[in-house]
């Protein structure tokens, strides 16, 4: 799947032009949004948010634009590694790193016990 993903965002930089990094970047991040929120409202986040008191909402709202700042920017350096490189090098920079945090989070694991 990766793989396919890296081939059509590849073709979608040529396809866009200039500044083609932040138009994907955005697009990408609103399309996931708007594939989250039918899981947000099954799941019934809305109606815990809604009865909570004013301090869990100031918390999702901080929380919500950190994550969604910093996931555009990880969104953007993504999209540009594909744009700069290969397909399959950014899929075997991915791999890498995917392979690295997994190391580092299983050692930290290990370590508590």
């Amino acid at each position: 799947m990766t793989a396919i993903h890296a081939v059509l965002v590849k073709s979608a930089h040529k396809t866009l032009g200039e500044n083609s990094v932040i138009k994907l970047a955005y697009w990408s991040n609103l399309l996931s949004a708007l594939l989250l929120l039918p899981c947000i409202l099954l799941n019934g986040e809305i109606r815990i948010l809604w009865f909570s008191k004013g301090k869990d909402w100031s918390v999702f709202i901080v929380g919500s634009a950190v994550t969604g700042i910093f996931g555009f920017f990880l969104c953007m350096a993504g999209l540009l590694s594909i744009k700069v490189t290969s397909p399959i090098t950014h899929m075997y920079s991915s791999v890498s790193t995917w392979s690295t945090f997994k190391f580092f989070n299983c050692s930290e694991t290990m370590f508590e016990l």
